[in-house]
């Protein structure tokens, strides 16, 4: 009986031939698809490394060793939850509550409708409502009131510094002339009894 195709030997050889290119392209196709896998799950170079020489000495050993050790998130889903975490944290924050009676309140809202808790300053010139964070109007680039006071004292106060720095010139002291003390009644007495005072007695 004759073999189909031939001798079983060459069937065997065919055979072995097909299994060994099919077992290199799914080698050389899960080497790729690690590759890429761990590409999008992490930016270490050292983890991707260690991975897809994983998958190219191990082959389907590795590719277990790979599935148990990668990140279970890849950095497309990380990004996606971050924006879903920060849109929800803008969504708590526009509705915000009152520090006094927690009623939830807009984050344009100036008092709390309920109990008339001040929450936010308005701008005194376009009349948004600002935080108290804030420093300036970010609307119309006004500077808030207890701002713009505190800028003003500090020009005058470098204002003033300058003018201290400059020596001072003291006035300059005017010159008294000594005044005859009133003569007493023992000095009167004693030009009495002068020579000179008797001479003019005489003369008389």
């Amino acid at each position: 009986m004759d073999w189909p195709g031939g001798s079983w030997q060459d069937t065997v050889r065919i055979i072995a031939a097909g299994a060994i290119v099919y077992f290199i392209v799914l080698w050389v196709g899960l080497v790729i698809w690690v590759y890429r896998d761990i590409r999008e799950r992490t930016r270490d170079i050292f983890h991707q490394t260690v991975s897809v020489l994983l998958a190219l000495f191990f082959n389907l050993a590795g590719l277990l060793v790979y599935l148990l050790i990668r990140p279970q998130e890849s950095l497309a889903q990380v990004y996606q939850r971050s924006l879903e975490e920060e849109a929800l944290l803008q969504d708590l924050e526009e509705l915000s509550a009152c520090p006094n009676c927690r009623h939830p309140v807009g984050s344009d809202f100036v008092v709390c409708p309920l109990c008339r808790t001040q929450i936010k300053e308005p701008c005194g010139n376009c009349g948004r409502p600002l935080s108290y964070s804030w420093i300036a109007c970010p609307y119309c680039s006004t500077n808030r009131p207890v701002v713009a006071t505190s800028i003003a004292a500090q020009e005058r106060k470098e204002a003033i510094q300058p003018e201290q720095t400059q020596p001072t010139q003291q006035p300059a002291r005017s010159r008294r002339r000594p005044t005859a003390e009133p003569a007493t009644a023992a000095d009167e007495v004693s030009a009495m009894d002068s020579p000179a005072a008797t001479s003019v007695e005489k003369s008389y």
